[in-house]
């Protein structure tokens, strides 16, 4: 994942533009009404990436690499749960009597859990101020590439990074919005405005964009929701599960509103993600389930974000 040709600025705009084509005009306008200006910022040893006063959106290099990685590792929790969970999707009996069971039995599973260690390990070398200049990425496919890769996962990875790091920038140009036109807002309410404005620009016009590009609409909407997910994946993994603030609400709350209102059926590999991220988390925590109640991977979406808010 590279920036395209140009000042910062450029890239992140082309960045965005590149996620959501058919909104590219609305996005040129945008960027004359408000002139987002992205800079990068001192490397504080953590992610930063924020937008507000001046048309400022500051970032680093560090929290490119952080992104990159937690992309590379929701991935790694897909692959260490995915074959377990269309399973169960398939024996909702077993899922609702037997998921304790199941979720940790499969032979393979012990070589999926040390590749997902590797990577949110890196993530948390990153998050905690290890020099960049000393980081050692946890594989050579990990290396950020700047083209997208011709293997399969190595696509996947870089067309859900583009698609998660726009959706931070969209988030960071709402706050500059909200400053520039003098915005008296409440600052929790802030952040879900613009976790609101995000989702909206990505999702809003889907058949639009399955038309310009051939693509079906269930299939782009299903990648789009994936990357919103994996964007409140990354929140949960840098402040926390549930740890809201006088200036953030809890992950948990932020990741309700963001998939509330998603038509994405119940079959759909973005409830196979959604579990797969909250299921690494929850066994990051020593806490995955032995029962559960739910029957479909969509209603196991919801409870497993219960039982997260709980950690």
């Amino acid at each position: 994942m590279s920036e395209p040709a140009g000042n910062l600025n450029e890239a992140a705009r082309e960045i965005v533009t590149l996620a959501v084509p058919e909104r590219a005009d609305e996005l040129r306008d945008l960027w004359a009404k408000y002139e987002p200006v992205f800079e990068e910022a001192t490397d504080t040893g953590s992610f930063r990436l924020e937008g507000g006063p001046f048309s400022l959106v500051l970032m680093t290099p560090r929290s490119m690499w952080i992104t990159w990685l937690l992309t590379q590792e929701a991935w790694a929790a897909v692959n260490c749960y995915s074959t377990t969970l269309v399973f169960l999707q398939n024996v909702p009996r077993v899922m609702r009597d037997h998921f304790g069971a199941v979720i940790q039995s499969p032979d393979d599973q012990a070589e999926a859990e040390s590749e997902l260690d590797r990577y949110a390990q890196s993530v948390d070398k990153l998050c905690e101020g290890i020099y960049l200049s000393e980081f050692r990425w946890p594989s050579e496919q990990a290396i950020p590439s700047p083209t997208r890769p011709d293997d399969r996962d190595g696509a996947v990875v870089y067309d859900l990074a583009c698609l998660t790091v726009a959706t931070m920038f969209l988030h960071e140009v709402h706050h500059v919005i909200e400053k520039t036109q003098g915005m008296d807002v409440e600052p929790h309410d802030s952040e879900y405005n613009s976790d609101s404005f995000a989702k909206e620009f990505m999702m809003s016009r889907l058949e639009e964009y399955s038309t310009q590009s051939g693509y079906s609409v269930e299939k782009v909407a299903s990648k789009r929701a994936i990357a919103l997910g994996i964007f409140c994946f990354a929140i949960m993994r840098i402040v926390g599960h549930n740890k809201g603030s006088e200036s953030h609400p809890a992950t948990s709350k932020r990741l309700r509103r963001m998939l509330d209102g998603l038509s994405i059926p119940s079959g759909d590999k973005f409830w196979i993600m959604m579990c797969s991220l909250l299921l690494s988390q929850l066994r990051s925590a020593g806490r995955l389930p032995k029962r559960v109640k739910a029957t479909s991977l969509d209603d196991l979406t919801w409870e497993l974000i219960d039982m997260v808010e709980s950690t």
